[in-house]
């Protein structure tokens, strides 16, 4: 199981912390946070005699290869699986802009190169770029430069372990924009390059991003050739 995934884990508020220190114990760099809540009608709450309760979600990157162990241990340490706990799933990553997001992402400094591949290619990908707060006009200004059509824009807070709380000599804060641009594959490349050249973890916006693939994508332009190609 080569590669790398997101974890993506919906929780209880006040479990929030416990589960920072649980993926930061198995090897990620970083955790980003931002509060959520759960789509339960409240007649359906009343009726199970449950309260609406504020929700967290939490986004880290870990190896693939440790997906058995992080479900176990999410399971036996976690106790994921009890009600009302929360849920957790993975999605394998496409790409990684560059050694350094890695680096970046997972406590380990295992890749080398500027950009690193693990799946095969999709026809539109998610680029999720990470910057720091105030700065998406920076990372938007690069991506549409690269033929991005726009970006969706999400307020969250990092949580750092101590190694990454000061990256490249340059302290890096908890609050966090992240963005979130669906774009055609063949374009995916000259978007994230452009967003590392003018936006990277070098320049104000200390930007990290790496993409996922999309099967199926409406309510975007794409050309009458790829429409019918999907028909």
């Amino acid at each position: 199981m080569n590669g790398y995934s997101m974890i993506t884990a919906i929780v209880r508020r006040d479990q929030d912390q416990d589960y920072i220190d649980f993926f930061q114990r198995n090897g990620a760099g970083v955790v980003l946070g931002s509060l959520c809540e759960g789509s339960a009608r409240k007649k359906l709450l009343d009726m199970l005699g449950l309260e609406r309760k504020e929700k967290v979600m939490l986004h880290c990157v870990l190896p693939s290869a440790l997906r058995p162990r992080i479900l176990r241990h999410l399971r036996t340490e976690m106790h994921i699986d009890a009600p009302n706990n929360g849920i957790a799933y993975f999605i394998s990553l496409e790409c990684i802009g560059g050694a350094s997001a890695l680096r970046y992402l997972y406590t380990e400094d295992t890749i080398i190169g500027n950009e690193v591949k693990y799946m095969k290619e999709a026809k539109h990908s998610l680029i999720v770029a990470i910057a720091e707060q105030g700065h998406t006009g920076m990372v938007m200004d690069a991506a549409r430069e690269a033929g991005a059509t726009g970006g969706t824009i999400v307020r969250a807070k990092g949580a750092l372990t101590e190694s990454r709380a000061k990256f490249f000599g340059v302290s890096i804060a908890e609050e966090k924009d992240v963005v979130y641009i669906v774009a055609s594959a063949d374009k995916r490349n000259d978007i994230m390059s452009s967003i590392m050249n003018k936006a990277g973890v070098k320049s104000p916006a200390h930007t990290v991003m790496f993409s996922l693939p999309v099967d199926a994508v409406a309510g975007i332009h794409v050309p009458d050739s790829e429409q019918d190609q999907d028909e």
